[in-house]
């Protein structure tokens, strides 16, 4: 598994986001689940269990992208952890709260 960590992207000389990573392959996914994170950390091991354990996810078919809104808590620290043992997550934390 590949996992690639970028810092600081610019949008029109303002920053927008602080963190991505990115554990996707190359390859044309199915489907995309896109969820938007803030002050939810309580909830996300279990999110993340639930989109990691559906079969399309298992066949590679499946994208995981999540999007961290400067949230106040811990959830960019969960997502760090849980994307270095699986595939297939691509996660951005913004500076500010969109």
């Amino acid at each position: 598994m590949t996992e690639k960590l970028e810092n600081s992207h610019t949008l029109k000389n303002t920053q927008v986001t602080e963190k991505s990573l990115d554990t996707r392959e190359n390859r044309p996914y199915k489907v995309a689940a896109i969820v938007s994170v803030y002050a939810s950390e309580r909830f996300m091991e279990g999110l993340l269990q639930d989109l990691t354990s559906q079969t399309l996810y298992a066949r590679g078919e499946l994208e995981i992208i999540l999007v961290d809104s400067n949230s106040p808590e811990n959830e960019w620290k969960i997502l760090e952890e849980f994307a270095k043992n699986h595939q297939h997550i691509r996660a951005i934390r913004t500076t500010v709260r969109e």
